[in-house]
């Protein structure tokens, strides 16, 4: 089976640029700017604590195949590197 896909994006990169400006210019808030601060502090916290727990196996992601285990333990080819 052939497959071919074309894309075409149009962005208006005046009026993005424009709406850039504008929102740049309105002073911000100190409470807000908290807000944001605290959120991404916790988001960051979660996702790498996720990540590191679904690493190490936990979770629900996909067991690694044992190829893929053992070279990141340091065997290639039935022998050990490094």
């Amino acid at each position: 089976m052939n497959l071919a896909v074309e894309v075409r994006i149009s962005v208006p990169f005046k009026a993005m640029a424009t709406a850039a400006r504008g929102v740049a210019s309105v002073p911000s808030d100190p409470a807000w700017e908290e807000a944001f601060t605290r959120w991404g502090a916790a988001y960051s916290a979660f996702s790498r604590r996720r990540y590191f727990q679904f690493a190490k196996g936990g979770g629900n992601w996909a067991p690694l195949a044992m190829s893929t285990a053992r070279r990141r333990r340091g065997f290639v080819g039935g022998r050990v590197v490094g």
